[in-house]
């Protein structure tokens, strides 16, 4: 996989090139992501918790940023009950599928492409 080099308030940031059949380049990942920011986690199929309330995502926190891959550790927020840890979860644009997280601004990109209903922002 190619790689983008950006620059990020002097830190250096790889992020992935896609084919246009994976991704739209609107929506990949254009900042480094830190502790701290609030992100939209796609949970897989079977997570309950994730998709409490019958919601097809839900908000999370990243915890830990692993490297320069756009790999965190996120608590999510469901909509009923405590926040839970979710490990190792990988940015949409590497895993295109489920259990994976993107940026707010991505979302709301996404869903202006018809990626997924308007109703989940």
């Amino acid at each position: 996989m190619e790689h983008e080099n950006l620059v990020d308030a002097g830190v250096r940031y790889q992020a992935p090139k896609l084919a246009e059949k994976e991704i739209d380049p609107l929506v990949q990942i254009s900042k480094r992501p830190q502790i701290g920011d609030l992100v939209v986690f796609f949970p897989n199929p079977d997570d309950t918790i994730g998709r409490s309330n019958g919601a097809n995502v839900c908000p999370a926190i990243i915890t830990r940023v692993w490297g320069h891959t756009g790999v965190c550790n996120l608590k999510i927020i469901p909509d009923h009950g405590p926040m839970q840890d979710r490990g190792s979860v990988a940015h949409k644009s590497q895993n295109p599928s489920n259990y994976s997280w993107c940026f707010k601004e991505e979302f709301i990109a996404g869903a202006e492409l018809g990626r997924w209903p308007r109703s989940e922002y």
